[in-house]
């Protein structure tokens, strides 16, 4: 007996032309960058074309200067007036059709 038997696989479900299409077009998603302080609330927020680009500004502004007042500032922890160290920058891809944000990645600093 031949162990392949084509009668024996069953055929594809049937699909429709907009699964089809909807399965075609790539997803349009972009980035945003959320930096967080020390006490884990934002300090910063912008978006993105890609992550790399949002990595990359993280990397390049370990700190973020910020537009309050210098009590509201040193209650943030900030090492001189109106700039605040981030402690954590998480990068979120954002979907463009349904607006469903999910994390694409964490950077640490010490």
């Amino acid at each position: 007996m031949d162990p392949y038997d084509p009668d024996m696989i069953p055929p594809p479900p049937p699909t429709s032309p907009a699964q089809v299409a909807a399965a075609s077009q790539p997803k349009r998603v972009s980035y945003r960058l959320h930096m967080l302080d020390r006490k884990n609330r934002e300090i910063f927020s912008a978006p993105f074309q890609s992550p790399d680009m949002a990595i990359r500004h993280a990397e390049q502004n370990p700190e973020v200067r910020m537009k309050h007042t210098v009590g509201s500032v040193l209650w943030k922890g900030a090492l001189a007036q109106n700039i605040v160290a981030w402690r954590t920058a998480v990068i979120v891809q954002v979907d463009q059709d349904t607006g469903e944000e999910s994390e694409y990645h964490r950077l640490q600093q010490r």
